[in-house]
């Protein structure tokens, strides 16, 4: 199959009308995995019906773990939180109208699948390589180890107030509101408060450190468009930008103002409608995850109205 007229006119050719070995083998070996990533997958596919589900997914990655090279030294009470914490990526992003299930196909073809790969090399991770791979051990503590950080109540979920000292803990109370009314909690049978439990909180990270990909603008966006009209407008951009001129206006008086924000923000969409701005024009736009932050997060509009004099002060650190 590999020796096809079709297979062969894939490929550059010399001037004799050869085909380079390297390539030839590279493409044959990058085959040859994929059909054994196939048939592993289809081992876990318990309906047989061509996906995974989030049960199915989980025996899979729980099943991997003693196999990958770079989980060698990963503690066996910390493999629940692991598998929670690899298999929330594939359904984010593979998964974005929530099903509960995820397609091989789609898996085959997605790049998340060789992320988790890699940690199949001997040679451990670099530093930076580890801190950019979702699956990596490194990575994985880093994300439970904030979750406990922010569980100030030890009680295992996240109240409104814990979560809000994410990050750099300028998100601001309309967002949070908003991430809440929106997304799966859960009622403290003590408090009546709503919690996080650590899957979604999972989604959450996913959503704030992939801002522009459109997984996490959908994500966003069901807290956005606080109307469900479809679209925000003024009304909606100024809602949630006074939130975050509430935070930063008493120790920056000099902030922009909400109406120089909102003609900036459609600058930068250019939305088809130049009243309205949809789900689709912040994923075309390739900026919507600046906008987002812009709307959401007091620090990241700081930091992005004040981007010159940033630049300035690190081009002056370099010299």
């Amino acid at each position: 199959q590999f020796f096809l007229p079709s297979t062969f006119l894939k490929f550059p050719r010399d001037h004799s009308g050869c085909i380079a070995i390297v390539p030839f083998f590279t493409f044959v070996v990058r085959k040859v995995n994929l059909k054994q990533t196939r048939v592993q997958l289809s081992y876990y596919d318990a309906l047989g019906c061509g996906y995974l589900r989030e049960k199915d997914m989980e025996n899979f990655i729980f099943e991997m773990i003693p196999t990958l090279p770079q989980l060698s030294t990963l503690q066996e009470e910390f493999y629940p939180f692991y598998v929670f914490t690899a298999v929330r990526k594939f359904f984010f992003f593979l998964d974005p109208k929530r099903t509960g299930r995820v397609h091989i196909r789609d898996l085959l073809s997605s790049p998340i699948l060789p992320e988790l790969y890699e940690l199949r090399q001997e040679q451990p991770l670099g530093a930076s390589e580890a801190e950019s791979n979702w699956f990596s051990m490194q990575s994985a503590l880093k994300v439970y180890g904030a979750y406990l950080f922010l569980d100030v109540d030890q009680n295992g979920m996240l109240s409104r107030n814990e979560l809000s000292r994410y990050g750099s803990g300028m998100l601001t109370d309309v967002f949070i509101d908003r991430v809440f009314e929106e997304y799966q909690t859960y009622r403290d049978s003590e408090s009546g408060e709503r919690e996080m439990d650590y899957k979604t909180f999972l989604d959450f990270v996913l959503a704030m450190e992939n801002k522009n990909s459109r997984p996490a603008i959908q994500y966003f966006w069901k807290m956005i468009d606080i109307n469900h009209k479809g679209y925000i407008d003024s009304f909606v951009i100024h809602y949630f930008f006074r939130a975050v001129l509430n935070m930063l206006q008493s120790r920056h008086p000099d902030i922009a103002s909400v109406d120089d924000v909102k003609d900036e923000i459609f600058d930068m969409v250019k939305s088809k409608d130049p009243c309205k701005i949809s789900v689709e024009d912040l994923v075309e736009c390739r900026q919507g995850g600046t906008v987002l932050s812009m709307l959401i997060d007091a620090a990241a509009f700081w930091r992005y109205d004040n981007r010159e004099s940033l630049m300035m002060e690190q081009d002056d650190d370099d010299l």
